[in-house]
């Protein structure tokens, strides 16, 4: 079955996104933003560092200090730009580190955190040059394939994609953001049993995390197995929090049969002109703790390693 990206990001990938938000806190939960970067969309691992030990506010001043005394130390620039990722400076990263990048177009850290801003500021398509680069710099980098891999699937490419994925799994096996990252591909491209499948292996990896089972919870949901996927979501995340994702799942089946036929007919679902009806209680938003999870998801991850980050591409 053949489903367009457009559809699915309008309605799934929309919903994944409340998810992220529950999983990460801090985050605005309302389904019907279209202004919405693709990692919180769809809870993609870009960057496996992205988490460290020092808070990201500081972080920022710290490297952004380093990168002024010395606007040519690509290094500083490196970890600037990941830095300013991190508290969602994502066009000011871009400026950083393409410069960086540009400049050195032989480091492959560079371009992998040029190709990572890139795609947390919506700019997939100008991603893939500098993933490429790194990718001819480092072949068996396997967070430079995954990322890699995130681009492609933003910009509609998701076999290719994913052939991405199954390379950097032979140089990572059993990566959960990788298998992550992959299973989320095939929800995309519309096939919800094989995305099942594999964020099934990905959760039971060693080193999975919150983000990785609410995403099997969405497409369980989308699947219409409704009780596992209520199970999933309630074991991660606080009550008043569950109860809001568990509503919104229950939503998504509820919308004019198009989900039920897509999980029981195999039928193309239409294009979703109108925006998710609201949810009937808002819950309260929780402040965002020090040290994110991006992953991101998906909490999404950065030119270092880590998923699990915001970003985690290679994670």
């Amino acid at each position: 079955m053949n489903l367009k990206l457009s559809a699915l990001r309008a309605g799934a990938a929309v919903s994944v996104l409340a998810l992220a938000a529950c999983a990460t806190g801090g985050k605005d939960l309302t389904a019907g933003d279209d202004s919405v970067n693709y990692k919180d969309e769809i809870g993609v691992f870009t960057d496996p560092s992205a988490n460290g030990d020092m808070d990201p506010i500081a972080a920022a001043s710290f490297w952004g200090s380093k990168y002024d005394q010395n606007p040519r130390d690509v290094n500083a620039a490196v970890a600037y730009s990941a830095a300013l990722r991190k508290i969602r400076s994502n066009e000011e990263a871009v400026k950083v580190i393409t410069r960086a990048a540009n400049a050195n177009a032989e480091h492959t850290g560079a371009n992998l955190e040029a190709g990572r801003a890139l795609v947390e500021a919506g700019r997939a398509f100008e991603a893939v040059r500098y993933f490429e680069k790194a990718a001819e710099l480092s072949p068996q980098e396997w967070r430079v394939l995954s990322a890699f891999g995130v681009a492609l699937d933003q910009i509609g490419e998701h076999k290719l994609a994913r052939a991405k994925y199954d390379t950097a799994l032979t140089y990572a096996p059993g990566s959960p953001l990788i298998l992550n990252n992959k299973g989320l591909s095939y929800a995309l491209d519309g096939d919800l049993s094989s995305a099942k499948q594999v964020l099934r292996a990905a959760v039971g990896a060693r080193g999975a995390d919150a983000r990785v089972r609410q995403n099997l919870a969405l497409v369980l949901a989308l699947k219409g197995e409704m009780a596992e996927a209520e199970r999933l979501a309630r074991s991660d995340l606080p009550p008043q929090i569950a109860d809001q994702n568990i509503d919104y799942f229950r939503a998504l089946m509820n919308q004019p049969a198009y989900w039920q036929e897509f999980a029981a007919d195999e039928v193309e679902t239409p294009k979703f002109d109108d925006k998710p009806a609201p949810k009937k209680a808002a819950a309260k938003e929780t402040p965002a703790p020090a040290l994110k999870e991006s992953a991101t998801p998906v909490t999404p991850a950065s030119a270092n390693e880590a998923p699990m980050p915001l970003l985690k591409d290679g994670e």
